[in-house]
């Protein structure tokens, strides 16, 4: 190869090693999105799965533009080679191609950044995250993608799902070295062309010579050599044939055998996701504050107090404005006491002694991981908004049988504080009921 075509020809062939290490690095990592999703991410083995997983669709939309990407390269790279064999004794011709390839290095540089972000969005930040995915068992928080993964048969038996999380995790890192290197290439080529375009032929020409002068820096520079090419062909061939070719490179390079993308179909198909978890466990039950089903392996037994709006569910009572009127309305002597508390709701000894019930729930590990704070507020709302829908049902008065009006006031009486019934004042009981 005539050191004529490169500007640092003797420094590309140092460094042709590092050029095939980054073209194996962009398939496999390919490879590895491969075997999990299928070659139709769209209509892949995981199936409703990635409607379910926090960011699913756009995990899944990461991995098939990387894929895309890694496929696209393969003949970029190609032409790029052939048009700068064809082009090098033309300076001018040169630097204009310096440019093209410039570009379509940024352009797949930006994919491959692209792809990276959205399989971000759900992959763990650090490889520690990784740790203890054999325990994802709750489907809700979509981290048993990789035990379900691990089920697809893709993977070699001995994978446990948190080695596929790492792995996964190893192949973004790979992906990044890969997108430094392209931006890196495209910084240089994109340089040489502004440069003639603004200094002229003679600025160019100083920037290639002070970068063959660098050494260093001369291995930046597109290599045009054919080996590089080659092994990607040799990759896209070896994960992208029929089945009969795999057989033949998975048994004549056994060292690469864990790259294969050949699948065994799942047994029955996956319906959903806890199919392969929760489902097929006895003793299910259900979540006392998301309301999923959870399986008892998954299932934690946690104290939870009882909410504002739930004792206001359980203890008041509609009623209509005559009986309200007639009874709840008139105080006797003895109420009329200064010394006797009528209304309990500000009573800050009593209300705050009801607060402290607590009772032993069953909930899953999620609701588990939260805060107090946190699952109380879900409570808080799901009561208040139970409490709020059947106040606007067809209601009868609790005292005298008779139906309430469906347009009118809402008189809530407190029936459970032991001094009789009287007015509620909560602000959440709705007070004028309007045609729902």
């Amino acid at each position: 190869m005539s050191t004529e075509i490169f500007p640092a020809g003797q420094i590309f062939y140092r460094s042709v090693f590092f050029y095939i290490l980054l073209g194996c690095v962009l398939f496999f990592y390919s490879t590895g999105d491969s075997r999990v999703v299928g070659k139709n991410p769209r209509a892949g083995e995981l199936g409703e799965m990635y409607d379910i997983i926090p960011n699913g669709n756009i995990f899944l939309t990461g991995m098939y533009l990387v894929d895309i990407t890694s496929i696209i390269a393969l003949p970029a790279n190609w032409l790029q080679c052939m048009s700068l064999g064809c082009f090098h004794e033309s300076k001018r011709a040169r630097k204009y191609l310096y440019g093209i390839i410039g570009t379509i290095d940024l352009i797949i540089a930006f994919l491959l950044l692209s792809g990276v972000v959205m399989e971000e969005q759900f992959l763990p930040s650090t490889l520690s995250g990784c740790g203890d995915a054999v325990n994802w068992n709750n489907a809700t928080d979509g981290r048993n993608y990789f035990v379900v993964a691990n089920t697809t048969g893709s993977f070699p038996k001995t994978v446990s799902p948190a080695k596929i999380c790492t792995s996964m995790l190893n192949m973004v890192i790979m992906a990044m070295v890969y997108i430094i290197f392209f931006s890196a290439c495209a910084t240089y080529n994109l340089s040489v062309f502004f440069s003639d375009l603004a200094g002229g032929e003679e600025s160019s020409d100083m920037l290639l010579s002070a970068i063959d002068d660098a050494g260093c820096l001369g291995c930046l520079a597109f290599p045009c050599g054919t080996l590089v090419p080659f092994v990607l062909l040799f990759a896209y061939i070896y994960n992208h044939t029929m089945a009969p070719v795999r057989f033949v490179f998975r048994y004549a390079f056994r060292y690469l055998g864990h790259f294969s993308t050949s699948a065994i179909p799942l047994q029955p198909t996956l319906d959903k996701p806890r199919r392969h978890s929760c489902d097929q466990l006895p003793n299910k039950a259900t979540c006392f504050i998301c309301e999923n089903q959870v399986c008892s392996e998954c299932q934690e037994v946690v104290k939870i107090p009882q909410s504002e709006a739930h004792r206001h569910l359980v203890r008041c009572r509609a009623a209509c404005s005559r009986c309200y009127y007639e009874d709840s309305c008139v105080f006797t002597l003895s109420r009329r006491s200064r010394r006797k508390r009528h209304h309990t709701i500000f009573d800050v000894e009593v209300m705050g002694g009801a607060s402290n019930k607590q009772s032993d729930e069953i909930v899953c590990q999620e609701c588990a991981a939260a805060s107090a704070t946190e699952r109380e507020r879900v409570l808080e709302k799901r009561d208040t908004d139970e409490l709020q829908r059947l106040a606007r049902l067809p209601l009868a008065c609790f005292q005298c049988k008779a139906m309430l009006p469906e347009i009118g006031p809402r008189w809530w009486l407190d029936v459970g504080a032991g001094e009789g019934p009287h007015e509620c004042s909560w602000k959440s009981h709705p007070r004028w009921i309007t045609h729902s």
